[in-house]
């Protein structure tokens, strides 16, 4: 799989959030996660935000050895002033990043992104500190344009 690799500032994001304890099941959590985000409008109760039409999904605090992680889904913001209850916080750091374009049907391709992207040589060390997937919504009856962000070591 091809990649570019990134040098990103740091992001602010405003999101819902959950542990993901079994991978096996990660695909189907966080499809629920999404229905929840988009369903319920979560993004409409986001104050600060710097962009109306992007979203992103985040994977953080890995535990060793391919166990659990945290995913939260959410917008960038200017600001963590005024965090609505039951939402959550990030600073996604300054790092390099490994950014793959994808391009396809959403969901599918993004599931069949992280099936295969493990499987394969990278060519790079993850760091396994903070990956994320951008979503930029053009249209509502368009696929977003996505892309893959795995923290790398430089």
């Amino acid at each position: 799989m091809n990649y570019t690799k990134k040098k990103e500032g740091s992001i602010k994001i405003i999101g819902i959030d959950q542990r993901i304890e079994n991978v096996k099941t990660a695909s189907q959590e966080i499809g629920k996660m999404w229905e929840k985000f988009l369903d319920q409008k979560i993004s409409n109760k986001i104050p600060n935000q710097i962009s109306d039409n992007t979203v992103y999904a985040i994977y953080t605090d890995y535990e060793a050895g391919g166990g659990a992680y945290t995913t939260i889904i959410g917008v960038p913001v200017s600001s963590f002033d005024q965090v609505p209850e039951q939402m959550v916080t990030i600073e996604i750091p300054e790092q390099t990043y490994a950014v793959y374009e994808l391009k396809g049907p959403f969901p599918k391709t993004i599931t069949e992104f992280w099936s295969k992207v493990w499987q394969e040589p990278m060519g790079y060390i993850p760091t396994k500190s903070v990956d994320f997937e951008k979503y930029v919504f053009q249209k509502e009856d368009e696929e977003p344009e996505v892309s893959v962000h795995i923290a790398m070591m430089k």
